[in-house]
């Protein structure tokens, strides 16, 4: 499938190739909540200062890749590109109760303890299980919020909205530029 898109700040219309919407829907249909989530916060974890991690559908492709930028600043390529989720960054410190195991005798050890609870893992269990843990606490993000699926389903409509099926009728399109 094909469809007509004006460049940025110009008169020119660009062709692009899109996949079938129904290809697209079942991409999206198919995405795993907690794989998606993982993907923005590995993006994300790296920056320390505003901006968002982003997980992007290319419906040119179907494939499904990360991108973070900076405050202030835009992904450029809205003419195939699908927003599936986005993170703010710098990422949310993790709260102790998240990362502290709330039930057993952990809770008292870490209370009599002096320092983070990020600091206390790492002393007593090793960075290795600091990082599960906050696996844990995406994961549990992810449950507890999913994704904006009629967002999502929005983005999709609003991409194929002027979809041309047909190669003759960019022949008929005298604005049409190669």
């Amino acid at each position: 499938m094909k469809k007509l898109c004006y460049e940025y700040g110009s008169r020119n219309k660009r062709e692009v190739y899109l996949l079938p919407k129904e290809d697209v829907e079942k991409i999206v249909d198919e995405l795993e909540v907690i794989d998606i989530y993982k993907k923005a916060y590995e993006e994300g974890r790296g920056y320390g200062f505003s901006g968002t991690a982003y997980v992007i559908l290319d419906c040119s492709d179907g494939n499904i890749y990360t991108r973070w930028l900076q405050q202030n600043n835009f992904i450029v390529n809205d003419f195939t590109d699908i927003v599936v989720f986005r993170m703010d960054t710098p990422i949310c410190e993790f709260d102790d109760d998240d990362l502290i195991d709330n039930y057993g005798s952990e809770m008292e050890e870490w209370e009599n303890y002096d320092g983070s609870a990020e600091e206390f893992i790492v002393e007593k269990y090793g960075e290795e299980e600091l990082e599960n843990r906050k696996e844990n606490v995406i994961e549990h993000w992810a449950i507890e919020y999913g994704l904006q699926w009629n967002e999502i389903q929005e983005r999709i409509d609003e991409m194929y909205e002027n979809v041309i099926e047909d190669d003759e009728e960019f022949k008929d399109d005298e604005e049409f530029k190669y």
